[in-house]
């Protein structure tokens, strides 16, 4: 990193403080791997564009939204969950959900083949198991038989939600499976595209509009 100034702050120290303020304990060994996919992260960003968040401060909008909203979410998975998130861009959430519940498997889908190259780095320096990179983008992912009905949970935040788009979720997810959308939009009243329905939501961050809205596939008996 030569050239390159360091972030300005302690990462773990304030991650920490945003951690309790939103009701989370993260142990040592979790602060310590967020720590490092922070540092890549900080990194790659100067070269390429992975998020437009404020990093070489380490601000608290960027320790929340990349880090403490995916760490919330990541109790509301199944313990062995496999894991299927689309439009992985800067790894946030898929990193921070696998290293906060690491006995999940893990599929980033990201197209941009720069991205994934970052991906598959962040994969083999954290030493991460389970997860991998496919750079493709989701609806492509359906040619491939064996991939059908394997998800149990599909991940979206910034990705353009369409009917495409969840006709590809539902094919790639069982019958029981599940999104979870991150959203900080207003509050979504207008209904999802079948087979899906909502199943709850959830605040992500105290006093403000992050959400974590739970979809589930309707049943058709």
């Amino acid at each position: 990193m030569a050239g390159f100034p360091m972030p300005d702050g302690d990462f773990q120290e304030k991650l920490a403080g945003r951690a309790r303020l939103a009701g989370l304990e993260v142990s040592e060994a979790v602060a310590s791997t967020l720590d490092e996919y922070f540092q890549l992260l900080w990194k790659w960003n100067r070269r390429m564009s992975l998020t437009s968040l404020p990093l070489d401060t380490v601000s608290d909008e960027a320790i929340d939204r990349l880090f403490i909203e995916p760490l919330r979410a990541a109790a509301h998975l199944p313990p062995r969950a496999h894991v299927l998130d689309i439009g992985s861009g800067g790894g946030s959430p898929a990193i921070p959900l696998k290293i906060g519940a690491s006995g999940i498997s893990l599929v980033m889908v990201e197209s941009t083949i720069k991205k994934a190259a970052f991906l598959r780095e962040v994969v083999r320096q954290l030493s991460l198991k389970e997860a991998t990179v496919e750079e493709a983008r989701v609806e492509d992912l359906t040619s491939r038989p064996e991939l059908r009905g394997k998800a149990d949970v599909a991940t979206l935040r910034a990705v353009k939600a369409s009917e495409n788009l969840f006709e590809a979720i539902s094919w790639l997810t069982k019958e029981t499976g599940e999104v979870f959308l991150f959203t900080s939009d207003s509050p979504m009243n207008s209904g999802f595209p079948a087979p899906f329905r909502e199943k709850f939501r959830h605040s992500l961050l105290p006093g403000s509009r992050s959400t974590l809205v739970v979809l589930v596939k309707e049943d058709h008996e």
